[in-house]
């Protein structure tokens, strides 16, 4: 009866309590990502055909062949016109020492343990209802739990990304493995040049949100330098991401970037 009482109280004074599940309302916030150990990103095409499969049917892809600046995909276009139909997407990693935000620490990197942050997208106009997305992100992965969470106090999701390695054997480079979203893709390779001044490089993302908002999410990435990374790729899973990646013509890598410093800005945008 008593625990009845209180519930009636509660209704009539319009006190509303959270209810578990509800998630977190989204907040506009910035990350600084700092003391970077290395990264690069995976670029690869998407059959047009497939791309209904890892998005939803009314989102307005980007073809290779409508513009952006896609060097590293260049190639395959040339060789066959046809892949400029074929979406542009990239899966980026970065290995970071520290993250902030509002002069607050949210993540500590541990020696030889950083911070992975990492994103999985396609090229898309208004990617999400987002004005200004030029990719919808697919995911957003960490390896880092205090990331993650900081993540989920703004009302952002972030799914995990793990990474092993495996030790050099003589003669060999060693093999990095890549896990997340029921993929593994795991490379081996080597610089094969010098290192050159490194350019920023941005990105606007549409991304899901809790319930009617949708997030417009910018990363902003500044490398010291960049080396070409020689490397070769390989696909392990079963899932629509798996199938996709393996149809692309090619699944350059790189370059290396070193030394980076990196923002992430999350701005919420809520549709009627």
């Amino acid at each position: 009866m008593k625990i009845a009482a209180a519930i009636a109280v509660t209704a009539l004074l319009g006190i509303v309590a959270p209810v578990p599940g509800q998630g977190t309302l989204p907040k506009d916030a910035a990350w600084a990502l700092e003391g970077g150990e290395g990264g690069y990103c995976i670029s690869y095409l998407v059959d047009p055909d497939l791309a209904k499969t890892i998005v939803p049917s009314s989102t307005s892809l980007l073809p290779a062949g409508t513009g952006g600046d896609h060097p590293d995909l260049a190639s395959y276009i040339k060789e066959e016109p046809r892949f400029a139909q074929w979406i542009p997407a990239q899966i980026c990693i970065g290995f970071f020492q520290r993250v902030t935000s509002a002069g607050k620490t949210i993540a500590q990197g541990k020696p030889n343990k950083p911070i992975m942050i990492a994103t999985s997208s396609i090229a898309a106009q208004g990617a999400h209802g987002v004005a200004g997305a030029n990719a919808y992100l697919l995911d957003f992965m960490t390896s880092d739990r205090g990331v993650s969470n900081a993540a989920d106090a703004i009302g952002v999701d972030m799914s995990t990304i793990e990474l092993t390695e495996k030790a050099k054997l003589e003669g060999q480079d060693p093999t990095a493995t890549l896990s997340f979203s029921g993929v593994q893709l795991s490379w081996n390779g080597h610089p094969i040049a010098d290192s050159s001044v490194g350019k920023t490089r941005s990105v606007s993302f549409g991304y899901g949100g809790p319930k009617s908002a949708s997030w417009l999410i910018n990363i902003e990435t500044t490398p010291r330098s960049v080396r070409t990374l020689s490397a070769v790729l390989w696909v392990e899973g079963k899932n629509s991401l798996a199938k996709v990646l393996r149809a692309s013509p090619g699944r350059p890598i790189g370059p290396y970037e070193l030394g980076s410093t990196a923002t992430i800005t999350f701005h919420a945008v809520t549709h009627k």
